[in-house]
């Protein structure tokens, strides 16, 4: 241990031979508390915890009897450090902290003869306590400024008192004070030092690869706490692999040099100052193939200052087929225009702004690279309703983000029209690519890798946006589709020709048979797609086309689930399903109102070659019985009527007479239209005005009466 006395010769010279001076390490003749105040309460007891970076006998237990954000501990300092003017003479103090919580802890310097230091401005530590490691010893460090003015130019002054405040309540996370009357922390081995021993350096003589503990000053791997340096110089500059996940507090990149973090590797940075600086390359690996329709991508870049121009510089995307000027990336409007993409001669301003994403295709399997900088902090970017509501946005990190998260930051009333993202997965459907529906009540723990893009619906909100927290970080294995396999889930998938199109069902208590905002997605409508594939909701049916439908897990034969079918005429369809732990007694049947028929598509898959396209419902429905089905059925719960535009739609109607009345509030008929269909029947609304109606359907199997309401 290096003792006072020596302290005082040790500053006074030239050279620190150490490197380092210890204030206290509250050990028996050692300076302990002079003062308290704002209920702090502080006392020399036994180290509560003798092992990892603290091995000494005793350490300062600290709590408090009062709400005081103020409170703090005075150390003395003996003898007095003289502490010259930045840069010259930069320093750090160095303390141990163990806390049952993470704390705002906070240190002024250089308090006034005979006062508690009041004067002097609190400096909170480049580092945090971290609280996934509580109740254990961790180093947090903090810059020494003995200016009153809170500026880093300061004149010689003495450094003769600490001022510690273990318990702010502010700047923690929870924020909120940890300590009361039987609540401890404590505080040991109190040292300056003349550099930040969070500082590790990249020496780069062994390899490119981060986690090779021989390529850093202190020969290990950077963990969260430290500052990592990358200078120029280096044999080797640092990349971090595909199976890395880096957590560090700062980064400094020199200019000319730069960290590369490669496809499934993440990078998480979690300090607060200084500002990171210089170049990052991000790389993500995509797909190719010749078909101009196929191996597009959603990617969005985690790193600020990219530009397109820059970007298709830097990388050899896909041309066009038509027209051979235009390149593979292209931005979402929904304006109904869709992707817009660009040429080789563009010369515009538009770039990769953090948290928007872009559609890219590659003209060969291999990476596309990202270079910019690092920007800190959350990110919020603007999304809007139009034609559509849809909008391309992208994890603005260097790291995981999960999906549960996401949605619980972006819970405010209409920022979202429903808790639903939906993903491109370029290999779905045989390589045709598919849009992949993702919940936030099914699919919470989904978590969205770096630089991966995916569209949101946006709500009526005004200056509407979508948020990024920085919080929510992680490092992850890539799970990308992984299928949860305790949930009941049945998929339908249809064919024609060359094209595959699906729509999920999934029975989960607790659900119902309406609309359920996070366990039912609707269809991806932001793009044309020539087959597809979908279910409309069992009860309250308003013609929503829903891709990923939730029901209850029970009385399954009671529900019968509108299909609807985007189909060309003259090929033949096929329609087939898979289960996933259904009950052994129940079976799948699709039912074809047209021809009359039920496929047990547990046995079969049913075909037909269709006489006229189709694009709607009404035609098909599923039903899960353990009993084989008949036609012959008399009820008319199964037919939904619901108002689309100005019209009223009737869907499920078998191939027989019938009549729709409306009848005003008064009891009036004032319309009667007498039908021989089947399927679907349109009545036009727009001869009515304003007011409640009673809508009645009358067939030989009954009546059924509907009110609707014309705003």
């Amino acid at each position: 241990m290096i003792k006072k006395i020596t302290l005082t010769l040790l500053f006074f010279t030239s050279a620190f031979i150490y490197g380092q001076t210890t204030i206290s390490n509250f050990e028996t003749g050692e300076p302990g508390v002079d003062a308290l105040a704002g209920g702090i309460v502080a006392s020399v007891e036994t180290n509560p915890v003798m092992s990892g970076l603290n091995t000494s006998a005793n350490s300062l237990r600290v709590s408090r009897s009062d709400t005081g954000w103020w409170g703090f501990v005075n150390v003395d300092v003996t003898p007095d450090i003289a502490i010259a003017a930045a840069p010259n003479d930069v320093k750090f103090l160095s303390m141990l902290v163990n806390f049952p919580a993470q704390p705002d802890l906070g240190v002024r310097f250089s308090a006034a003869a005979g006062d508690n230091g009041t004067n002097d401005m609190i400096i909170r530590g480049f580092n945090k306590y971290d609280a996934s490691a509580a109740n254990t010893w961790q180093e947090i460090v903090f810059e020494i400024r003995t200016s009153k003015t809170g500026t880093h130019t300061f004149t010689t002054e003495t450094l003769f008192k600490l001022v510690i405040h273990p318990d702010q309540g502010y700047e923690n996370s929870p924020s909120g004070q940890v300590l009361d009357a039987t609540t401890f922390g404590y505080i040991d081995n109190i040292r300056i030092l003349d550099t930040n021993p969070l500082e590790n350096t990249w020496l780069g003589g062994t390899s490119s690869d981060w986690s090779t503990a021989s390529n850093w000053s202190k020969g290990a791997i950077p963990i969260s706490t430290d500052f990592v340096e990358i200078p120029t110089g280096t044999t080797f500059t640092p990349v971090i692999s595909n199976t890395t996940g880096a957590s560090i507090q700062n980064l400094t990149v020199a200019t000319g040099v730069n960290v590369t973090v490669e496809n499934g590797g993440s990078l998480l940075i979690s300090g607060t100052a200084p500002e990171v600086t210089g170049s990052i390359i991000y790389k993500r690996t995509l797909t190719a193939d010749a078909d101009p329709s196929k191996a597009w991508h959603l990617v969005t870049s985690p790193l600020a200052g990219v530009s397109i121009i820059n970007f298709m510089a830097a990388n050899t995307l896909a041309s066009g087929t038509t027209n051979t000027n235009f390149r593979g990336v292209g931005n979402y409007v929904n304006d109904g225009s869709g992707f817009n993409y660009y040429s080789s001669n563009y010369s515009g301003s538009d770039a990769f702004n953090v948290g928007k994403g872009f559609a890219i295709k590659n003209a060969a399997a291999g990476d596309v690279e990202f270079s910019g900088f690092f920007r800190k902090g959350d990110k919020h970017f603007s999304i809007s309703q139009g034609t559509d509501n849809f909008n391309l946005v992208g994890n603005a990190f260097l790291a995981y983000m999960n999906l549960g998260t996401f949605f619980t930051n972006n819970n405010a009333t209409d920022r979202l029209s429903e808790a639903t993202i939906w993903l491109w997965d370029p290999s779905a459907n045989s390589g045709n690519g598919g849009y992949v529906t993702k919940m936030a009540g099914t699919d919470a723990a989904f978590e969205v890798a770096p630089g991966q893009a995916f569209f949101v619906s946006a709500g009526p909100v005004a200056s509407n946006v979508v948020s990024f927290s920085e919080a929510n970080q992680s490092h992850q294995i890539d799970t990308f589709l992984k299928k949860n396999s305790t949930r009941t889930e049945i998929e339908l998938k249809i064919t024609q020709g060359g094209l595959i199109n699906n729509t999920k069902l999934y029975y989960i208590e607790g659900t119902s048979t309406g609309f359920d905002n996070g366990f039912d997605g609707s269809l991806f409508t932001g793009t044309v797609s020539d087959l597809s594939i979908y279910t409309e909701l069992v009860a309250d049916n308003n013609g929503k086309k829903i891709a990923v439908q939730s029901l209850p897990n029970s009385d399954y034969e009671s529900m019968i689930i509108p299909i609807g079918v985007k189909a060309t005429k003259g090929k033949e369809i096929t329609i087939s399903s898979s289960t996933l732990n259904l009950p052994k007694e129940i079976s799948v049947f699709l039912e074809d109102r047209e021809n009359n028929t039920f496929t047990d598509l547990t046995q079969s898959d049913f075909s037909v070659v269709l006489e006229e396209d189709l694009d709607g419902s009404g035609r098909f429905f599923l039903r899960t019985s353990s009993q084989v089905l008949s036609t012959n059925s008399s009820e008319l719960k199964d037919i939904s009527i619901y108002q689309s535009n100005n019209n009223l739609k009737i869907i499920g109607l078998q191939q027989e007479d019938g009549s729709i009345s409306i009848f005003n509030i008064l009891g009036k008929q004032i319309m009667l239209n007498k039908f021989e269909t089947s399927n679907t029947l349109n009545v036009g609304l727009s001869s009515l005005a304003t007011g409640i109606y009673i809508v009645r359907l009358q067939t030989a199997k009954g009546t059924l009466n509907k009110k609707i309401i014309i705003e």
